[in-house]
């Protein structure tokens, strides 16, 4: 599937992963959120104001270098440093019964998606400080194709096209702490 083009990225999110999406403020290198917030928590994932998740498609044509964002409704998003989720993802390539989706995110940052509601049994004490976690309506993470994000591992599978099945955050909680043991430096996400 082909997430380059922001109108076909929206119709697979919305259509073959049935994912609330919109419209959002763009995360810009060195300056920021355009929602001109110096201290925004999560530039470039948060809704523009005014957004009418109606016709997304139109608005994307209307402001071309707004990001897709979607709720965290339909998954949780673990966000932590890039070392850390790399390392995390090599033990569950190798162990997992399924792929967990994976996002870059911009500032070194990934995001390991799970079901809905279990992202804070992937927490251990050790990757507590170093993993954050975004779930239900009032978190958002970016989807590409926004600014300088893009799928290490899609949320769908390969050739079929169909969403992959996501894991509970239970079953990511020890390669979590193994990778924050591995990453010690690693700073909150």
């Amino acid at each position: 599937m082909r997430t380059q083009d922001p109108q076909a990225a929206a119709h697979t999110y919305t259509q073959t992963l049935g994912w609330p999406i919109a419209v959002g403020h763009r995360y810009r290198p060195r300056a920021g959120c355009t929602c001109q917030n110096p201290t925004c928590p999560t530039p470039g994932a948060h809704p523009r104001p005014g957004t009418r998740h109606t016709d997304i498609g139109q608005e994307l044509r209307e402001t071309p270098s707004a990001s897709i964002i979607c709720q965290t409704i339909c998954f949780d998003a673990l966000v932590m440093p890039h070392p850390v989720a790399m390392a995390a993802m090599v033990r569950l390539e190798a162990e997992a019964p399924v792929p967990v989706p994976c996002l870059y995110l911009p500032s070194r940052h990934a995001a390991l998606l799970v079901l809905p509601g279990t992202g804070t049994a992937a927490l251990s004490a050790r990757s507590q400080p170093v993993v954050a976690v975004r779930t239900g309506p009032d978190d958002w993470v970016p989807l590409p194709p926004s600014h300088d994000v893009r799928w290490d591992t899609p949320p769908w599978a390969e050739p079929t096209g169909g969403p992959v099945q996501l894991l509970p955050g239970g079953e990511l909680r020890t390669h979590l702490s193994r990778s924050c043991l591995r990453n010690p430096s690693q700073g909150r996400a």
